[in-house]
């Protein structure tokens, strides 16, 4: 066998490998949690505002939240986020709406 012909299937061999591979990923989980607004911080920075909520609840803990500067939600309200899990495991929040 030519060795053209050899890198040939060795390539075809990889890239069928690769197609398993990435049909075969865990996919992102998306849970709707409802938790408590416990703060409300509006910060001025060079480019521009940012809105951190920190929220509690019993799954999540304390966690801190970046949401868009024209959000306002009132401290004590129950709010909606989502928890998103990513391929490589990690967690985080996204903010998704007041009451």
């Amino acid at each position: 066998m030519s060795s053209a012909k050899k890198l040939t299937i060795l390539l075809l061999l990889l890239t069928l490998l690769l197609v398993a591979m990435l049909a075969l990923r865990p996919e992102r989980t998306q849970i709707e949690l409802q938790v408590h607004l416990i703060d409300n911080t509006l910060t001025q920075s060079l480019d521009g505002q940012r809105r951190y909520f920190l929220v509690e609840s019993n799954d999540t803990g304390k966690q801190l939240i970046n949401v868009p500067p024209t959000t306002n939600c009132q401290v004590g309200e129950v709010i909606t986020v989502q928890k998103v899990l990513t391929e490589q495991q990690d967690i985080y929040y996204r903010f998704i709406s007041c009451p």
